[in-house]
């Protein structure tokens, strides 16, 4: 008696009983079982992170910025869609609440440049996924790096069709939807299931391996690994608690021990440590971190100096080099080098001072960028009248592109005057050589009288 109730038992219960989707078959028409990614898909839709389009999920297709968007967030914070509450929106797109939280958290895809919304419904590369799931688990770096990463971890195998890895990884490449639920199961699969709370570093666009770290409200940087990133000398000598870094012609002495005072946001004075050992690697506190990133060439006046950009647990240190001109001429283009030779009476009968200003990324993707001024002075009817010419843009191969603007003042003092003209800015772009922008007045001005008409 009892065998039998029981056998009736088991055999209502496995009536209702909701078995997985690879026992029941597959979950869409057009991914069957001998499809390569069948599990990765199935696992995907099952977690919740890829839909289908009624039945059938075009694994061939192209995914967009947006929908690996969704797909990133879903998978890093589960719940999500339904928890999270969007108060500040910044556009109407559908996909914005993900993008607001993936702005928030640090990340930066194409499609976070509020003035070039349509990227996110164009394909995503490869390389823009590779980047957003490095970072996740707090790596950045150049593209070099965040592929190596890559295979490092076994989230990609390539597509075997070179023996470059790089060129194997095809970072150009448009992300298939079918290769995306692979990526986040290897994920998975690594162990790289929640954003690392870790805050990233990288020193010209390369990955710093020691982590900056926030202690007593300041954030500490690794002294040592980020000096080397730009070809530096570091000698560290713990016994003395010191370390010694030469760039160029600078030589600095970071010692153990050395502090400031400071006021926190309360108003209260407290003393912090300058430099100290973390973990048993010297860092330095940002507030003189990036002051003593710099150095002057005294042979050629060059100013070696860094950018800090800082986002959510993300900080990028980017060196560069400054080079600046400043001379005499004439309308005509000739320049007189040595300002300082000539006398105050002869400095009377130069009209034209030509200023060149170039700041040079040791990140060469940064590339080079350019600000140039050509003041012109003249005196008509006993009024004093000064124009300016001014460039800005980029260094390419020797060309110089970007904007030109004009401006016209009356000189009422040498500390006072007005403008009376002014031209809006208008693309340009020149011969650039040796630091200086190869126009004269008389070419930029009749450029712009040209471009005018």
């Amino acid at each position: 008696m009892k065998k039998w109730f029981f056998g009736i038992v088991s055999l209502l219960l496995s009536m209702f009983i909701i078995h997985p989707a690879s026992a029941a078959g597959p979950s869409f028409k057009d991914v069957g079982t001998g499809h390569w990614a069948y599990s990765d898909i199935e696992w995907a839709a099952n977690k919740g992170l890829v839909n289908g389009y009624d039945g059938i999920f075009k694994p061939n297709n192209d995914l967009t910025e947006a929908q690996f968007a969704v797909i990133l967030v879903r998978y890093l914070k589960p719940g999500f869609d339904t928890s999270y509450v969007d108060n500040d929106r910044y556009t109407n797109h559908w996909a914005e609440k993900y993008y607001h939280f993936l702005a928030h958290e640090g990340f930066e895809l194409p499609g976070h440049d509020l003035s070039n919304l349509t990227v996110r419904e164009k394909p995503i590369k490869r390389i823009d996924v590779a980047r957003s799931l490095a970072f996740s688990q707090s790596f950045a770096g150049t593209t070099n790096e965040v592929i190596d990463w890559m295979y490092t971890h076994h989230l990609t195998t390539g597509k075997k069709s070179s023996s470059d890895r790089y060129v194997d990884f095809g970072m150009n490449d448009h992300l298939k939807r079918g290769q995306v639920s692979a990526f986040f199961k290897r994920m998975d699969t690594a162990g790289f299931r929640t954003i690392s709370a870790k805050l990233v570093l990288t020193v010209a666009g390369k990955h710093i391996e020691v982590h900056p770290v926030k202690q007593d409200g300041f954030v500490y940087f690794p002294v040592k690994e980020s000096y080397e990133k730009v070809g530096a000398k570091v000698s560290d000598d713990p016994a003395n608690g010191q370390m010694i870094v030469e760039l160029r012609e600078d030589r600095k002495v970071y010692k153990e021990g050395t502090s400031m005072q400071v006021t926190d946001r309360d108003g209260k004075k407290k003393t912090i440590s300058l430099y100290k050992r973390i973990n048993g690697v010297m860092m330095a506190a940002e507030p003189v971190f990036t002051s003593q990133f710099a150095a002057e060439d005294p042979e050629t006046g060059q100013e070696y100096g860094v950018e800090m950009v800082k986002g959510p647990r993300r900080y990028e240190l980017n060196p560069f080099i400054d080079t600046q001109y400043y001379f005499g001429g004439d309308d005509n283009g000739i320049r007189y080098r040595k300002l300082e030779a000539f006398s105050e009476e002869a400095k009377k009968n130069i009209k034209v001072y030509y200023r060149f200003m170039t700041s040079q990324y040791l990140e060469k993707e940064k590339g080079t960028t350019m600000e140039a001024t050509i003041t012109r002075a003249s005196t008509v009817n006993g009024k004093n009248y000064e124009e300016e010419i001014t460039f800005n843009g980029t260094v390419l191969n020797n060309k110089a592109t970007g904007q030109i603007n004009y401006m016209k003042f009356v000189k009422v003092s040498d500390n006072y005057s007005y403008s009376i003209q002014e031209i809006a800015p208008m693309p340009f772009n020149s011969a650039y050589e040796n630091g200086e922008l190869k126009w004269s007045w008389s070419e930029a001005f009749n450029f712009i009288k040209k471009a005018q008409n």
